[in-house]
């Protein structure tokens, strides 16, 4: 019997730009002290739009200030070797104003994996022309947990992560927990973040038998279940494999099964699994790209095969001489291929190329969502 744990922790952490404070700073509403001033207007779809008597009265006015976004107003960074821009003014953007554009983020996530195992191997008392056969029985345990958390340097109205989506799904600002428009998360580049906390237990058991069916031929015969319960399904897999000594030389070797891949534990969850931010060549911007997670996915299946020739000498053209050649054939034919959907292939099947529009009764169409904007 045997018992192994292992775990592991990531840190991810980079900076970003909060979208709502560049749209003020360009409109001249920029800095800390500003935001208190003059707090954000929104119009009804929830939009960051300022009423034109708010920018006429503050608009570059006292703690309010203008973001520059042209060359001339860009510092060289100091980690990039011979940077240099001769026309650099800092007057135009100070660092306040920079750093009340750009704010930390980051995540820590923690796994873990947990196998408790127990194996009997004996040889029975039945004989074949090779020897005795022989088995092993065994059961599993594993045990697997994922965390992941999200932080950032500011901490919004309710609590926790900037860019957790669930929280600040709105791109006009934290203070908004809904929108009609812009639900792309208030960063302007990074996707945004999502939490998770999820463990799930497998159970399986496996037999083999080894069979010596002759001096020159053994033939092993296995049998592997695995039960997932309602975080990937169940799976029963035969193998059967053969080994001929042709000659003291040559080795023939044959085997085949079944086998199969079980979806990971994000995989299976409920929400969201995964975010990126991806260019979309059909609206010509980088757009997030949510992938969800299904509860109700079954293994991935395969059945394997596999032929091979092993040639072993020691005397190829004198007695120290040695060469060991191997040659084999493998086939999978896969079924329930574990992947992710392309976003492109959903795009192109509910907006078809040359339309000017997309097609609202495609069953493909409700799962866009650009923005909150269909």
């Amino acid at each position: 019997m045997s018992v192994s744990w292992s775990g592991a922790k990531r840190i991810e952490e980079d900076g970003d730009t909060l979208d709502y404070r560049d749209t003020r700073s360009l409109l001249g509403l920029g800095g800390t002290a500003c935001e208190r001033l003059v707090p954000n207007e929104y119009d009804q779809a929830g939009a960051l739009r300022f009423d034109w008597q708010t920018l006429s009265r503050h608009a570059g006015q006292g703690p309010c200030r203008y973001w520059f976004p042209f060359s001339n107003a860009m510092s060289p960074h100091t980690n990039v070797p011979y940077a240099d821009n001769p026309d650099y003014e800092p007057a135009l953007n100070s660092t306040e104003l920079i750093d009340y554009l750009i704010t930390e983020r980051g995540l820590e996530g923690r796994s873990s994996l947990l196998v408790v195992e127990g194996l009997i191997r004996l040889a029975s008392k039945w004989s074949l022309a090779g020897g005795p056969v022989e088995y092993a029985v065994g059961a599993q345990l594993r045990q697997e947990t994922y965390d992941r958390r999200e932080y950032s340097k500011e901490v919004g109205a309710r609590g926790g992560a900037l860019q957790d989506l669930s929280l600040y799904p709105c791109q006009s600002g934290p203070a908004l927990s809904d929108c009609e428009v812009g639900r792309l998360g208030v960063f302007s580049y990074l996707p945004p973040g999502h939490e998770m906390d999820a463990e799930r237990s497998i159970y399986s058991a496996f037999a083999e038998v080894a069979l010596p069916l002759a001096d020159f031929l053994d033939a092993q015969v296995s049998l592997r279940y695995e039960d997932y319960r309602s975080e990937g399904g169940a799976s029963l897999d035969p193998k059967l494999g053969f080994r001929w000594q042709v000659s003291p030389n040559y080795v023939l070797r044959f085997s085949a099964g079944t086998t199969f891949r079980a979806p990971t534990l994000n995989q299976t969850q409920t929400g969201i699994a995964a975010t990126s931010r991806q260019f979309v060549s059909r609206i010509g911007t980088f757009k997030p790209i949510l992938a969800f997670g299904n509860p109700e996915l079954e293994p991935e299946q395969a059945t394997t095969f596999n032929a091979g020739l092993i040639f072993d000498t020691d005397t190829v053209l004198t007695s120290d001489d040695w060469l060991l050649v191997s040659l084999d054939f493998w086939r999978y034919t896969f079924d329930q291929p574990l992947v992710p959907e392309p976003y492109v292939r959903i795009l192109d099947l509910a907006c078809p190329s040359g339309q000017a529009t997309c097609d609202a009764s495609s069953p493909f169409f409700e799962r866009l969502d650009l923005g909150g904007q269909r």
